[in-house]
């Protein structure tokens, strides 16, 4: 018999929506790319291209990153970082635990980062079929040493904001590939019961979930304490590098190698966000799959608010507020519960 599971009803109603926000997802149609390069005198490396899951997947590119690099170098060195966002930050943060000396450059820090308005379960990446079986093989390694990394992180709290979370997919949704499932805590079919009467049979998933504005501010607020420095500046082009004193340079700019190195390969993916007062109770999150292109319902609880999301706006990449996206999102939310 399914066990019965009896939960708060988030209230979408307007008086308690506290604002909205907007995040750009950087996708990549060939996926992440870390490779390396020579550029005149200089050794590149490229770290970007993560799709939105640069969150889930820093800490599994940064070692992939670390075993390149190791390639090419087994004594410490002077090592430029391109971008401050969670790709630049998780690969300086253990670039300087492998006592290299770290300089950060970037046009914008934490909070004014996607980085900091993401949110949500730290679950394997989606839609890889187009991808080849190498680049997929990647993508499943980043996840397990990214997972286990994150895992250490929760029991010693090394940064703030990972935890763990109890999530709903009213889908049914089954992990179908072991090498992801043995990263839940725990994963069993329920029939929820919300109080408005709804009932609705789901999956529920325990496994670790990210605040990702506590998050980044942890993270940024480390590498700042540490032996690094931090510099705001803007490249326009790929020459402008070879003016930089240190001879390593990796490239975590994400969309910023469109211009930078010619990458034609991003698709910008728009996202919008309605932030609702916490509401006692509503302290899982849930995922529910509608009948409408491009969304979906995905509720998260952050320490200070609920997020409801999840809308693909494919091919925008403006940071602005679309009111028509959001009234959609509300009534596909208050539609489902």
């Amino acid at each position: 018999m399914t066990e019965k599971v009896y939960l708060a009803t988030p209230d979408f109603s307007a008086e308690n929506i506290l604002g909205y926000n907007v995040g750009v997802r950087p996708y990549r149609q060939s996926g992440v790319r870390i490779e390396a390069e020579k550029m005149q005198d200089k050794l590149l490396i490229h770290n970007y291209g993560y799709g939105g899951a640069g969150l889930t997947l820093c800490w599994g590119g940064v070692q992939e990153v670390l075993r390149l690099l190791q390639q090419y170098t087994n004594t410490s060195a002077n090592i430029a970082i391109l971008g401050a966002g969670v790709i630049g930050l998780a690969t300086a943060y253990d670039l300087l635990r492998q006592g290299h000396h770290v300089n950060i450059y970037a046009d914008n820090f934490s909070p004014h980062l996607t980085s900091n308005v993401a949110a949500g379960i730290l679950s394997p990446p989606e839609n890889m079929q187009h991808l080849p079986a190498k680049k997929q093989t990647l993508l499943q390694d980043m996840f397990t040493a990214s997972m286990q990394r994150y895992q250490a992180i929760a029991r010693n709290a090394e940064f703030a904001g990972v935890q763990q979370v109890t999530d709903y997919r009213f889908d049914l949704s089954v992990r179908n590939n072991n090498h992801y499932a043995s990263f839940s805590i725990a994963e069993k079919n329920v029939e929820v019961h919300f109080d408005n009467g709804k009932v609705h049979q789901a999956r529920q998933i325990i496994e670790l979930g990210l605040d990702g504005k506590i998050f980044m501010e942890s993270l940024y607020q480390q590498i700042q304490q540490s032996a690094v420095n931090i510099q705001q500046k803007y490249f326009g082009r790929a020459e402008e590098l070879n003016d930089l004193s240190e001879d390593i340079i990796i490239n975590c700019t994400s969309m910023g190698s469109r211009d930078l190195f010619d990458d034609r390969d991003f698709t910008p993916i728009r996202g919008q966000l309605v932030y609702f007062k916490p509401q006692a109770g509503v302290d899982y999150s849930f995922y529910y799959p509608v009948n409408e292109a491009d969304y979906c319902v995905k509720l998260y609880p952050w320490s200070d608010r609920l997020i409801l999301g999840r809308v693909f706006e494919r091919g925008e990449e403006e940071c602005k507020v679309n009111q028509v996206v959001i009234d959609k999102m509300l009534e596909l939310a208050r539609k489902v519960l």
